[in-house]
């Protein structure tokens, strides 16, 4: 027998075409037999289980605005190898900030030093392109920011990074290693609550 969706009171209910009495999911509104043997249960978490592997998931958000997921990645990497990890492995893009809203978000997350954002001159041309498509609305450059060139040997400096102290931009060497900001779309959480629920109602 399957989980019913159904209208329910206090902790029981009756299922759709049923007179089973059934018990209630915490905080889902869906109902599980009383009778049901315990590899049903089973059953049922594996279902949903199912249904969440189907989903688009998100719940390690380190933040979230207007319907954005932010993940902090502490991990130093390249600025092309931090773009890669935010594509495939979290389905996003290193940050925009279209904002100073969105900004101080992130600062207030960040530990200390410098963090890639989705700013490149590289390809590009312009500091004005924001690597998800966003639109250029906002800057917090640093004062003599932003700049193609740095050090003794004029090293190209062609991609921009968020300091964590006043939450400046600055431009770096694409190379150097540093951790990164990932950007993405919040997820659907509902079928994870679902699996919560039904872990829980199961021991209790």
């Amino acid at each position: 027998m399957q989980i019913s969706e159904i209208h329910c009171l206090l902790d029981t209910c009756i299922l759709s075409n049923s007179s089973v009495l059934a018990s209630v999911l915490p905080d889902t509104g869906y109902c599980i037999p009383q009778n049901q043997t315990i590899m049903v249960v089973v059953g049922q978490i594996i279902r949903v289980i199912f249904v969440l592997s189907t989903l688009e998931i998100s719940f390690a958000c380190d933040a979230e605005l207007n319907g954005f997921c932010y993940v902090v990645v502490e991990t130093a990497l390249t600025f092309a190898a931090a773009k890669t990890h935010c594509e495939t492995k979290l389905e996003g893009q290193l940050t925009s900030i279209t904002s100073m809203e969105e900004n101080v978000l992130l600062t207030g997350i960040l530990n200390v030093g410098f963090y890639w954002i989705g700013l490149t001159y590289t390809n590009t041309n312009t500091w004005t392109t924001w690597l998800d498509g966003s639109p250029f609305t906002f800057a917090l450059w640093d004062s003599s920011q932003p700049t193609n060139v740095a050090g003794t040997f004029n090293m190209p400096t062609e991609c921009a990074a968020i300091f964590k102290s006043g939450g400046v931009w600055h431009t770096a060497q694409c190379s150097i290693l540093q951790p990164f900001i990932c950007k993405s779309k919040a997820k659907d959480k509902q079928a994870f609550n679902i699996l919560l629920s039904v872990l829980k109602y199961k021991s209790n």
